[in-house]
């Protein structure tokens, strides 16, 4: 493939990114020169070919003095990569190593950097968990999160223009603790709970904090897949509503 531009990106271990090292061009016989270190680096190639970014490769050791890169031309070539601005760019979850990972490629050259910045989501609070910035006008930047069950994380990528810091998108994922038990969890849960609101009848003490308590204990095993946040302040009702009918009587 004559003039396609080839981009050489090395790992750099301080920021966990892929930093643009070379870009060359393709010859007639569609190849193209770089200085590269053989065994010790790893490297990702990115690839343009008439203003579209046509294949990203994976991560690997050069391990011979030539490498070949497959591309295929052809009518939906480059359709998993966005593009904003001459930007094309993909961002995404990876579910098998837990990282969100920020690839881009500006087509014009006139980026000068790119960030990502990533949250861990608390009730009423983000808290940032990492935050890098890498220079080029190509690159790939990766943020690793820790599997905690329960927790949101909320990742955004940026873009440079000189000093101007421009937002392109956000992405969120969630690892949940639940376990699902299906209908028949749902079933056992209503039973359960169905049980504690009969009370009101007998005790509507007991009923006021017996039902929240049993929503809690139904999303703790698996029965539900309710949200904490709101059994909580559920709780909090019932209790409040337990003492004034406790004050009552």
């Amino acid at each position: 493939m004559e003039n396609a531009i080839v981009k050489a990106l090395k790992y750099d271990i301080a920021s966990n990114s892929y930093i643009l090292q070379e870009s060359m061009n393709t010859n007639g016989a569609g190849e193209a020169l770089m200085h590269l270190t053989m065994y010790d680096e790893y490297y990702k190639f990115i690839v343009e070919y008439n203003g579209v970014t046509v294949k990203t490769t994976i991560a690997s050791y050069i391990t011979s003095s030539s490498v070949t890169i497959q591309i295929v031309i052809g009518i939906n070539v480059g359709e998993e990569y966005s593009n904003f601005r001459n930007l094309d760019y993909t961002f995404e979850f990876n579910n098998n190593t837990n990282n969100f990972v920020y690839t881009f490629n500006d087509l014009t050259g006139t980026i000068t950097g790119a960030c990502l910045e990533t949250y861990s989501l608390g009730y009423d609070s983000m808290i940032e968990i990492n935050s890098t910035c890498v220079t080029g006008t190509t690159g790939q930047i990766i943020h690793p999160v820790e599997v905690i069950n329960d927790t949101t994380y909320v990742s955004k990528a940026y873009y440079y223009d000189n000093n101007d810091k421009y937002f392109l998108g956000e992405l969120a994922h969630s690892f949940s603790g639940y376990v699902s038990y299906g209908y028949v969890g749902l079933l056992i849960q209503i039973l359960f709970t169905g049980s504690f609101a009969m009370m009101l009848l007998w005790s509507p003490t007991v009923a006021s904090l017996g039902v929240p308590l049993s929503l809690i204990i139904g999303r703790v095993i698996g029965f539900h897949n309710i949200g904490i946040e709101f059994l909580i302040p559920l709780l909090v009702v019932g209790l409040i509503i337990s003492m004034v009918i406790g004050d009552k009587s």
